[in-house]
């Protein structure tokens, strides 16, 4: 029975709306007129009773025997039941297919194919100086090609961008032009290729390629259902650039035949390659239509192509610089008559982001400024003066991350802990907080970074000590493990070590922000924010922070920790190859003398300035 007789009865006749006192008469009216109120546990007495006489029940009147009738909570628990055993039974198909992708002779065929395919020799997890060569090369150029194409017509010329537009009609043709543009990232190129020289080619640990290989894999992925599509879509495009530029039509053809060659090798030759990489990364033989690739290789359903509301947002070229169109050309023209077409609030809703970006930005300028008011140089003679990490590179992610912390510990962590600064507890959804407590707290955080440190520079001299003995030694292939395993280990614990830098910085920022947000406000939790601080010893007074305000402390420690923790997130500390290559390390870690003026120098008031403002956009 798959609904009770009376439920079906209520909703007909609509007694859910009654109001309480036409239902106490109703019910009134029933029970004198012999009407009985029956519960679940009356009704299953009822039940049990006939049963046993052999009789139906009688709250049914139909010829429908006992057992039959089942509960509401009898069928909810059915229900469940079913439910419950739907998922067992998932989980243990999704189990035997798990323990079969990784079975022994799955794992002796990825071995095989990647021998085979000169990606990775069978004994050993290095990749293959002719596969690296083939990433150096040939994927750069192809993911290039499409860079620049796309950006070509999405982004350089309007007048273009809107005629492929009205041309394919279907905005879904012009996602995926940008999806394939969007494909070349230098960023994630640099890390795939840290470890590889074109001047002394050498093995290089997989592992070591394993975030920008995912995100590659992720992103072809999505793109190889619809690969006709964009060769059809580009070349309309390429026609649509031949009409109105009206150039040799030699170079439109070449033009044509070069997109379409980088995207048969992006998708038949690289794609294979890197599917191949992953998989034995992985150590699981699962491929393209099996239930669990998208799981393996973390594919979530907004990867997959398709026109997000409101149309396709085509973002800026990301490593190929773009050609801007001048001032008096068609396409600067084109531009200008956009904008000028926009409405007020639509243009109001601009200026207000464009702002918000323009204050993170300068928030950010500041917060890198301070970073650099000590080069790598100067923070390891100031705090490693013991040679404790002697054998660290500067180079090193992990390393300059956590002489960064020291530095932070050093000249800014003090106002977290001092006397000094007077807080006022605030109350949020009515239990009281103590701020100061927190801040204190929170400073105590720092000794689990220090300690995961310590832990990594040990695998990282035991990973150098695996590199030097690969002299000494002639076992090519154990050499190679041993290389392979200390390389593992000290990416893992240099992941970890990072990572606790930057929860912890992220757990200062939100505090501070709190006390930025206040002293915008009008300063009710901050009661001293004008008092100037002065370092109790002579040898201290040399300090950045000496002889500053408050106010101005709470806001440079905060600029320190929110640059620092956005560096660790997807800055130039971020990424699964830990060390930093020569021209970002140049580019991240300048001398500056003196970090970009305050807010309040430029003119902006130091209580209710942009400082506080930027707090504020940034959250």
């Amino acid at each position: 029975m798959d609904e009770m007789e009376f439920d079906r009865t209520r909703k007909a006749i609509g007694s859910e709306a009654l109001e309480e006192e036409e239902r106490k008469r109703l019910l009134g009216t029933f029970t004198s007129s012999g009407g009985k109120v029956l519960d679940e546990k009356a009704l299953r007495r009822q039940q049990a009773e006939a049963k046993r006489s052999g009789k139906e029940s009688p709250s049914e009147g139909r010829s429908a025997p006992v057992s039959d009738v089942k509960l509401p909570s009898e069928l909810r628990k059915e229900q469940r039941a079913r439910e419950l055993e739907r998922q067992a039974l998932e989980r243990k198909r999704k189990d035997a297919m798990r323990r079969e992708s990784s079975s022994f002779f799955a794992r002796l065929g990825i071995k095989f194919r990647c021998s085979i395919a000169g990606l990775t020799p069978f004994g050993s997890a290095m990749v293959q100086p002719s596969a690296l060569s083939f990433f150096s090369l040939e994927l750069r150029k192809a993911l290039i090609e499409c860079n620049i194409l796309g950006n070509e017509l999405l982004v350089n010329d309007a007048e273009v961008a809107r005629s492929m537009k009205k041309e394919l009609k279907n905005p879904f043709y012009i996602e995926l032009v940008n999806r394939a543009r969007l494909l070349y990232d230098r960023q994630e190129l640099s890390e795939l290729l840290a470890s590889y020289s074109e001047a002394n080619p050498r093995p290089v640990p997989l592992e070591s390629m394993r975030v920008p290989l995912f995100s590659l894999l992720r992103k072809l992925y999505a793109l190889m259902p619809y690969r006709e599509s964009y060769l059809k879509s580009v070349q309309t495009g390429i026609l649509i650039q031949q009409k109105q530029q009206k150039k040799a039509a030699d170079l439109y053809v070449a033009k044509q035949k070069g997109i379409e060659a980088s995207w048969r090798l992006l998708m038949d030759k690289a794609f294979p390659k890197i599917l191949l990489l992953v998989q034995r990364l992985e150590m699981k033989n699962i491929g393209p239509g099996h239930p669990l690739f998208e799981e393996m290789i973390g594919f979530g359903a907004d990867l997959r192509v398709q026109v997000p509301q409101g149309g396709v947002t085509v973002e800026p070229a990301t490593g190929v610089a773009e050609e801007k169109p001048e001032s008096g050309t068609p396409g600067a023209e084109a531009s200008q008559v956009e904008e000028e077409a926009l409405d007020p609030e639509e243009q109001a809703k601009k200026d207000k982001e464009r702002k918000k970006q323009e204050l993170a930005q300068r928030l950010f300028d500041y917060g890198l400024g301070l970073h650099r008011r000590r080069t790598p140089e100067q923070l390891r003679e100031a705090y490693d003066a013991k040679n404790e990490y002697v054998q660290a590179d500067l180079h090193d992610k992990a390393f300059l991350s956590y002489m960064l912390l020291k530095f932070f510990d050093d000249q800014f962590a003090f106002i977290l802990t001092t006397n000094r600064l007077q807080l006022e507890p605030i109350v949020q959804s009515g239990v009281r907080v103590n701020l100061k407590q927190d801040l204190t707290d929170a400073y105590q955080n720092i000794r689990s970074c220090h300690d995961m440190f310590r832990a990594y520079y040990h695998d990282y001299i035991e990973y150098r000590k695996a590199l030097d003995e690969g002299s000494k030694t002639g076992n090519y292939v154990e050499h190679a493990k041993k290389v392979s395993m200390f390389e593992t280990r000290r990416g893992k614990t240099g992941r970890e070590v990072r990572m606790a830098i930057k929860n912890y910085m992220n757990r200062i920022e939100k505090l501070l922000a709190v006390l930025l947000k206040d002293m915008k406000e009008g300063g009710r939790v901050v009661l001293n924010p004008n008092d100037v601080f002065v370092m109790d010893l002579e040898a201290d007074q040399s300090k950045l922070m000496n002889g500053r305000k408050m106010k101005e402390i709470i806001r440079d420690t905060y600029a320190f920790a929110h640059v620092l923790g956005r560096r660790l997130e997807n800055g130039d500390l971020y990424g699964g190859v830990l060390e930093l290559s020569e021209e970002d390390f140049q580019a991240s870690t300048k001398d500056s003398t003196a970090p970009a003026p305050p807010p309040e120098e430029e003119g902006a008031a130091s209580d209710s300035g942009q400082e506080s403002q930027k707090s504020d956009e940034a959250f």
